[in-house]
């Protein structure tokens, strides 16, 4: 594409898109996405985008590679160094292609205990500067950051731009206003912030290198509390990491990130310092490090270190067996016949045969499940935790009071069945129930507005705010969103007996 804007630096891919559209003077989320991707589908994310491939062919005079838009104008850097290496590999490749949302799971963005944020943030001294130098404002990436709550360059609060709504219009690409630059921010100083900030900014511009794998950051972290003096023979000593730990960080920060839990044996603190079974956040191995680390620390180095470990083979699991392993086998396979005849696959495996499950499971996989269809037991368990006749009732009772609220506005998106299960309070549960809760289905089934009825409400819409006597047709229908593609048979018939039968779609 001709005139496709470069990203500036730190510069979200989001922005660059954004601010595309905004010189094209593009108007349809969707139709601009077809324009870029050639997908009409495209969702607009600000840390992970997808489909970077695509992105990277529209720059004609001067080439920019996938890895340089990964890498240098996404969130990805972060979190890259803290996951195994094939996953940043499968990471990257969905990044580049189509992901589905797979790398929001394979990242650890999901699972995190940090805080998501759901509007995009902005420094507006920092949007006063760019506007000065490069003549338009744009969404840096270091103030999209969990953890940096202030632009640490002018010492202010970072302030969430209202009007980028990415949950309800999932599609749309929002440019950063010239109008933010002369917004006031509270004037705010913290020796947090700096720390975090110092350390972000040094993994964002980080070059691409391969991951530690967790062998090598629970060495490093075992060396670590060892040379502290923070351990106990072979164990850690959590009192003394706490100790070290609320001396650099305030209990009221790192309640602010969700981060106060450090008491508990189920702790991120404990799982950091023990043996690594998952990945941890950047802003946890921060933490950590800093209250261990002296001044002037540079968390490339530490990572630059780990990768140079060579794990004891202590770490490393070894089998052993007393018999040989044919007839270790033999005598696994009999105890574990035994106890399915007897008792089924599941109470066996619950009640003295789980280790011999795991066992031949490892060795024997076709063979035991093989035998647990040969000898499998109906299970007999109804949920009695929750009276679903009762919520069904409730849901109903909601869903009509949000109906009754919702049928007089016609500037509403689609009302689907997805859109009234997301008004309840619990939708992600409704929606694999809806077998228990026939009531609540009917509803559905009955009051979600199809296709047909969605257009006709968006055309209603656009003659109710317009002149139809002086406006065009096609302007009309430009408002409405809709195309010939796009428009069903029975839209187009409505058409056609409200502006004439001599009328051509």
């Amino acid at each position: 594409m001709k005139n496709m804007p470069y990203p500036f630096d730190d510069e979200l891919t989001y922005s660059v898109i954004a601010r595309a559209k905004a010189r094209f003077c593009y108007s349809s989320p969707k139709g601009w996405n077809k324009l870029i991707f050639n997908r009409r589908s495209i969702i607009s994310t600000v840390e992970f985008p997808s489909n970077l491939s695509l992105l990277a062919k529209q720059f004609e005079f001067a080439p920019v590679l996938e890895h340089e838009l990964i890498y240098l104008h996404t969130l990805f850097p972060l979190y890259a160094p803290f996951i195994p290496e094939h996953r940043r590999q499968q990471c990257i490749k969905w990044m580049k292609n189509k992901s589905n949302g797979g790398i929001h799971v394979a990242s650890g963005k999901v699972a995190s205990r940090l805080p998501q944020l759901s509007k995009i943030r902005f420094c507006p001294a920092c949007l006063k500067e760019q506007l000065i130098k490069y003549g338009e404002p744009f969404w840096q990436r270091i103030h999209q950051v969990v953890g940096v709550g202030s632009c640490t360059l002018h010492k202010v609060e970072l302030l969430t731009a209202n009007y980028c709504q990415s949950k309800t219009h999932r599609h749309e690409f929002y440019p950063a206003n010239q109008s933010l630059c002369d917004v006031e921010s509270k004037t705010v100083n913290s020796d947090n912030d700096i720390r975090v900030y110092q350390q972000i900014q040094k993994l964002l511009t980080r070059p691409e290198s391969e991951s530690p794998s967790y062998d090598q950051w629970t060495a490093f972290y075992k060396e670590l509390i060892k040379s502290h003096g923070c351990n106990k023979g072979n164990y850690v000593y959590y009192d003394a990491i706490k100790e070290r730990l609320l001396a650099k960080w305030s209990y009221e920060w790192l309640k602010q990130y969700n981060l106060h839990h450090i008491d508990g044996q189920s702790s991120w603190v404990h799982g950091l310092t023990r043996k690594h079974r998952k990945s941890f956040s950047y802003l946890e191995h921060i933490i950590i490090l800093d209250s261990f680390l002296e001044d002037g620390w540079s968390i490339n180095d530490v990572i630059d270190h780990v990768l140079l470990i060579i794990p004891s083979r202590a770490n490393v699991k070894q089998k052993h067996y007393k018999n040989s392993i044919a007839e270790n086998i033999r005598c696994l396979k009999l105890f574990w016949l035994k106890n399915l005849k007897s008792m089924g696959t599941k109470k066996a495996r619950k009640t003295c045969a789980g280790s011999t499950y795991m066992k031949l499971y490892r060795q024997q996989r076709d063979w035991l499940l093989n035998i647990n269809k040969r000898y499998q037991r109906p299970i007999e368990y109804e949920n009695t935790r929750v009276d679903w006749q009762k919520r069904d009732k409730s849901f109903v009772k909601e869903l009509v009071r949000i109906r009754n609220r919702s049928e007089s506005d016609l500037s509403l998106p689609w009302i689907s069945k997805k859109w009234y299960i997301n008004q309840l309070p619990t939708p992600s549960s409704i929606e694999k129930r809806l077998a228990k809760l026939p009531l609540t289905n009917k509803f559905l089934n009955r009051y979600a507005e199809t296709i047909t009825e969605y257009q006709v409400r968006r055309i209603a819409k656009v003659t109710i705010e317009n002149d139809v006597m002086n406006v065009p047709l096609w302007i009309l229908l430009r408002k409405a969103g809709l195309s010939k593609e796009r428009m069903t048979k029975t839209t187009e018939k409505l058409m056609r007996f409200a502006w004439g039968l001599n009328y051509k779609i």
